[in-house]
C-alpha cells in the first residue's frame, strides 16, 4: 500500500459525507506531496 493509495482513498471518503478534513487536506497540497 502506497501513501498515494491512501490519500485517495481518505480524499474520497471524506468526499462522500463532505467532511472537514477532506476539504483541509486539498487546501494543503504541500503536505500532501511531502507525505
Amino acid at each position: 500500500v502506497t501513501w498515494d493509495k491512501l490519500l485517495v482513498a481518505a480524499d474520497m471518503a471524506a468526499a462522500i459525507p463532505g467532511a472537514t478534513p477532506g476539504g483541509a487536506m486539498r487546501r494543503v497540497p504541500a503536505a500532501r506531496k511531502a507525505a
